[in-house]
């Protein structure tokens, strides 16, 4: 069984992974040691550290909450588009 999609579906499936891994990898492994000066005053509570406003965590979470919704979405569109055909 080959599953022949269009080339305008593949590159939608294409971008959904790089969001995937640019939200959720990437953009996580930065806001992990970018956060906070120095980086391991996130966990080493005996050491002071300047961190980011708490609207920057917010806010990235809210990205990576987006990029999962939009993924899933691409998700149903393949289960239909296969279904149906």
């Amino acid at each position: 069984m080959a599953l022949d999609f269009g080339r305008s579906y593949r590159v939608l499936i294409w971008v959904s992974v790089i969001a995937v891994v640019l939200c959720n990898f990437v953009m996580m492994l930065i806001l992990h040691f970018a956060y906070c000066r120095p980086y391991y005053s996130r966990w080493d509570f005996s050491v002071q550290g300047k961190c980011w406003p708490e609207a920057v965590s917010d806010a990235t979470a809210y990205v990576q909450i987006a990029s999962n919704v939009f993924t899933d979405l691409v998700g149903i569109l393949n289960a239909s588009c296969v279904c149906t055909d």
